[in-house]
């Protein structure tokens, strides 16, 4: 498994002495590293190439093999995709069910193009939510917005998608790995590879500066894509595809580099309202972020200012131009103090007792 914010979540239970089991896509080692936590890992067959509702299918299909084994008391569905399956087995044993929405999924990036396909997931949803007990939300404008969405009278709490504390460490990963001289200064970006998470504007922005590296943590659809782009661009040289870590060893990976990229583009209301965790783990890694000016984000750069803010559809020489600022000595370091202190107040434990909460 390497989703953080379920990850993080499990760990919390655990240390709660709460008994936890996972249904998730996973495997024999995955399940052999999590029981070592003491949480038990039913893993589900890996996707493979076809449509989204194959998916689902299997995976509800697969998840009922495990609904006799643990009596649970609650289901969390992390996620929309879950949210059936989890459905099914609630209402199997008469318990709490709890809807994770992290994203707007009536307004995702992956199907702004594809207006059909999101009119089908938004109406999917509300069916399912008529049977959902609580819904657990990453910002409180996500929660704004579900609530006229949703219409419907369910509690709502804010868990965001913060990373445990951890001090940052002296890394040299990500240049001894890429052999990247040290004369050039890394931009990193972590997550899924997906359009509207500016790694095309920040490639492009690469033939501005000849100072700067792109290094692009994770994997997704848009990877051939980006490649294809830095070809074209002339910067292939300059861009490096490390691949998906494996969560427990990002922290490092992270503290390797100079700026750590946060650069969401607002081609959906769920990206408009993101907070996604690259933003917190950028300032535990004391990595100074740039920042989209969207408005969740804005409001944690305003209070906490560790990284600079840009606007989102600014052009590849702005987003060169604004990175170097970010880098003139003065500002590094004012950038870099506020870091240690945002990581104290944006830590996972601070929201341990809003989760045991919810899982009652």
């Amino acid at each position: 498994m390497t989703d953080a914010r379920t990850l993080n979540m499990l760990r919390v239970l655990v240390q709660n002495n709460k008994k936890i089991c996972a249904i998730a896509v996973g495997s024999e080692a995955d399940k052999k590293q999590l029981a070592e936590e003491n949480i038990i890992l039913f893993p589900t067959e890996k996707r493979k190439s076809g449509r989204a509702v194959q998916h689902l299918i299997r995976f509800t299909r697969e998840s009922q093999l495990f609904k006799n084994s643990v009596p649970a008391q609650a289901y969390w569905a992390c996620d929309l995709y879950a949210l059936y399956a989890a459905k099914k087995l609630a209402k199997s044993r008469s318990v709490k069910l709890i809807y994770d929405s992290r994203e707007i999924y009536s307004a995702v990036g992956s199907l702004s193009s594809n207006p059909m396909k999101q009119k089908l997931q938004t109406a999917f949803e509300k069916s399912l939510v008529k049977h959902v007990d609580q819904i657990v939300v990453s910002g409180e404008m996500d929660a704004e917005y579900l609530k006229g969405h949703f219409k419907k009278n369910i509690p709502y709490d804010v868990i965001m998608n913060l990373p445990p504390y951890k001090e940052p460490v002296e890394s040299d990963f990500l240049r001894g790995h890429f052999n990247i001289p040290a004369n050039k200064k890394i931009l990193a970006y972590q997550g899924v590879l997906l359009a509207g998470r500016g790694l095309i504007p920040v490639i492009e922005s690469l033939k501005f500066n000849e100072d700067f590296v792109f290094c692009i943590l994770g994997e997704g659809p848009y990877r051939a894509t980006a490649e294809e782009h830095a070809r074209k661009a002339g910067v292939s040289d300059r861009v490096f595809f490390y691949g998906q870590a494996p969560y427990d060893e990002l922290h490092a990976v992270s503290c390797s580099a100079d700026i750590a990229i946060v650069f969401i583009e607002a081609i959906s209301l769920s990206y408009k309202l993101a907070l996604p965790n690259k933003l917190f783990e950028s300032c535990m890694a004391a990595v100074p972020p740039l920042v989209s000016d969207l408005p969740a984000m804005r409001k944690v750069i305003e209070d906490y200012p560790y990284g600079k803010l840009i606007a989102q559809d600014s052009s590849p020489q702005a987003i060169a131009e604004a990175i170097a600022r970010m880098l003139e000595p003065e500002n590094y370091a004012a950038y870099k103090s506020e870091c240690a202190r945002a990581a104290k107040v944006f830590s996972y434990e601070g929201q341990v007792e809003e989760i045991l909460r919810v899982v009652g």
